[in-house]
């Protein structure tokens, strides 16, 4: 701790170079006595599967690396990174709470976001007594986090940013509205879409070359379209729900059949890339339901699930393609009608 001091005053040095007009440089306060925080946020998981919010801070300065590498820094003062030692000495929890607490509450969560820079705008301002009788401010440098973490920022700063001071919760709920609006719309859109195509594909199997063109880029755009907007729907990967499972496979499965109908690849490459989905979905619980004592064992054991897995998809793929005109004969004959056989039927 003796050399703090000139640690701090060497690190805002080299910071005002890069943010001459930050506003620690406006405070009443000796840099000597100014430690940079980031805001960190992270979801874990609890141990039933489900979501945990965790919001902490910690330094950019600390003891270093397990290489101990010193960054490309001005100065006779070392400054080391903080990757050094136990968590509980250099990572300080702020808030924790429950996903099932805020997953239909945004006030909830937008409360503990709060709460945490509240925290950290107190300890900047009125600083933090040490044992020492010394006071440290805690200076708020940046905010980092996994990409959901993030991506939840972006959604409050792009609904809360534009409210009127002293007002919540409308504006998120009016995005959360909006959101959900847009998510249903396009699922009933691409699906529209996909029912018109498949009808065409039954009725008009084979149609004039321009049309056939149109058809491919019809099968393509909405295919993927369709094949993105589950995944918002549902919320995969990351539900731990399981009917929203049951109904991403059979999405997938139902993919793959239009994509026998309509006679085009896209779908079938939407189709298999859902089925990998599932397949690591299978993996994870199965390793999950054995408790092994290591989590390395876990990992191995799910990355072998995976592969076997993977193998039969890559097989019923061969498979398929090996028989692609059966398979595609056998759908559409088990979904045209009489008339539609007929038609489809060439002339003799």
């Amino acid at each position: 701790m003796d050399d703090l001091p000139k640690m701090l005053e060497s690190y805002w040095d080299n910071f005002k170079q890069l943010h001459p007009t930050h506003q620690i440089f406006n405070l009443q306060v000796p840099l000597s006595r100014c430690l940079p925080v980031l805001l960190h946020g992270d979801e874990g998981t609890t141990y039933k599967r489900d979501g945990a919010l965790v919001l902490s801070f910690q330094s950019p300065l600390g003891r270093g690396t397990s290489k101990n590498k010193v960054g490309n820094v001005a100065g006779d003062n070392k400054q080391l990174l903080n990757f050094v030692g136990h968590a509980f000495q250099s990572r300080f929890l702020i808030v924790a709470g429950l996903k099932e607490d805020y997953r239909n509450n945004p006030d909830i969560y937008k409360q503990y976001l709060e709460l945490a820079t509240a925290s950290l705008d107190d300890a900047c301002r009125q600083g933090v007594q040490l044992q020492s009788g010394q006071m440290l401010h805690l200076v708020p440098v940046g905010l980092k986090g996994d990409w959901s973490f993030l991506a939840i920022m972006v959604y409050f700063l792009i609904n809360y940013d534009s409210t009127p001071e002293g007002t919540s919760g409308p504006a998120v709920l009016s995005g959360d509205r909006f959101m959900d609006f847009m998510k249903w719309f396009t699922l009933i859109y691409t699906s529209i879409l996909w029912k018109a195509l498949v009808s065409w594909s039954l009725i008009t199997p084979t149609a004039a070359p321009w049309l056939e063109e149109v058809k491919t880029w019809w099968a393509a755009v909405v295919g993927t379209a369709f094949f993105v907007n589950i995944h918002v729907v549902l919320q995969v990967p990351f539900t731990a729900e399981i009917w929203r499972w049951v109904v991403y496979a059979l999405l997938a499965l139902l993919q793959m059949l239009m994509s026998a109908v309509v006679q085009r690849t896209v779908p079938m490459v939407m189709g298999a890339l859902g089925a990998f989905v599932v397949a690591w979905k299978i993996g994870f619980e199965v390793s999950e339901a054995l408790q092994f004592g290591s989590r390395e064992v876990q990992y191995l054991t799910t990355f072998a699930i995976i592969g076997l897995e993977g193998v039969g998809i890559i097989l019923a793929a061969i498979a398929f393609a090996r028989n692609r005109d059966k398979v595609q004969d056998w759908v559409r004959g088990l979904l045209c009608c009489g008339p539609c056989q007929k038609k489809t039927q060439p002339e003799d």
